[in-house]
């Protein structure tokens, strides 16, 4: 599974499967959401919405995953 940094607190994390569908939070408290390349991110926030830094994953199998930050 892809892994990515929050950018908060350095903290290291593996995107699950739960991530992409309901999002996650942080032990740091930052709230993130994950979306496919091709998809919205979780719980509808749009990519406009001022959210917060993101960054991008690739699986082994070449899928590619935004990870969203939000305030």
């Amino acid at each position: 599974m892809p892994c990515f940094q929050c950018p908060h607190c350095g903290r290291r994390h593996v995107v699950r499967p739960l991530d992409v569908e309901e999002g996650g939070r942080c032990p740091c408290g930052a709230r993130y959401s994950v979306a496919m390349s091709t998809e919205e991110p979780a719980d509808g926030v749009a990519r406009d919405d001022g959210a917060g830094p993101s960054t991008w994953v690739m699986d082994r199998d070449g899928s590619v995953y935004e990870v969203r930050f939000h305030p």
